[in-house]
């Protein structure tokens, strides 16, 4: 009996051991050898550089879908992890692309909180999959909170302005600025309203997100007299009797992983 005790504490002080070593392993797991398990399953995304651990790390290059965002860093609770629901905060720190969101993840969604980004139109491009049209300007997004799921954006809440932009094509012209502001919607999804920063270009429009497609219904019209603007409306969209210009946009968001 005393043998088989000695044994039994044995094992256990093993156990104890084996626990202890698997808790440094996993809490200080260096962010590069992570990436390397996991990269094929992260699709458009994509990180350079790696340095710190996976739960405390920083990337000197980070993409999605072949577009540059700059370096990025992030702090995650490696317990809360381990429970299968992460929580922590991520920053984008580039000159071009700037952001930051604490995020709590569960399962195959992604929530976002407190979200403040600032980034060119541009970036958006492979995203939205619209080749003829050429995305200008710079956009500034602050969210209450946002979520994705399967790498979708499937819910948000907070508001979009959209300055300096070119309406180019076979003739060009600038606009001061467009403002979306999005809620959830019923069943799932988003809606925006759109509207326009003022100028001699009036916008109002309404957007819809839902299980990964966008739809865009959007009417234009000048305020005042504008050669350029009334020359770049004739080529966009569809001409109304009141002369006004309804752009009607659809489309598939691709999952960023």
């Amino acid at each position: 009996r005393t043998h088989a005790m000695k044994l039994v504490r044995w094992l256990l002080a093993g156990l104890a051991l084996l626990l202890l070593l698997a808790a440094i392993l996993v809490t200080t797991a260096p962010a590069d050898l992570a990436y390397r398990w996991y990269a094929d399953r992260l699709g458009p995304l994509r990180a350079e550089g790696l340095s710190g651990s996976v739960w405390d790390g920083r990337a000197s290059a980070v993409s999605v879908f072949g577009t540059a965002l700059g370096p990025a860093e992030w702090r995650l609770d490696a317990w809360s992890a381990l429970r299968g629901a992460a929580h922590g905060d991520i920053a984008l720190t580039g000159e071009l692309v700037r952001g930051k969101a604490a995020l709590r993840q569960s399962g195959d969604a992604l929530r976002l909180e407190g979200v403040q980004a600032a980034f060119p139109a541009s970036v958006l491009g492979p995203a939205l999959d619209i080749p003829a049209l050429i995305l200008t300007g710079n956009i500034e997004v602050e969210a209450a909170h946002a979520e994705l799921r399967q790498g979708v954006l499937h819910s948000a809440e907070g508001t979009a302005t959209w300055r300096e932009i070119v309406i180019a094509g076979a003739a060009q012209a600038r606009v001061d600025g467009l403002e979306a502001r999005f809620v959830p919607a019923a069943g799932g999804g988003i809606e925006a309203n759109l509207r326009d920063l003022g100028g001699s270009l009036a916008v109002d429009g309404r957007v819809t997100v839902r299980e990964g497609r966008y739809t865009a219904q959007v009417r234009l019209a000048l305020r005042q007299p504008d050669p350029q603007l009334q020359e770049a409306l004739q080529y966009i969209g569809e001409r109304m009797p009141d002369g006004s210009t309804l752009l009607r946009i659809e489309g598939t968001l691709h999952p960023l992983w």
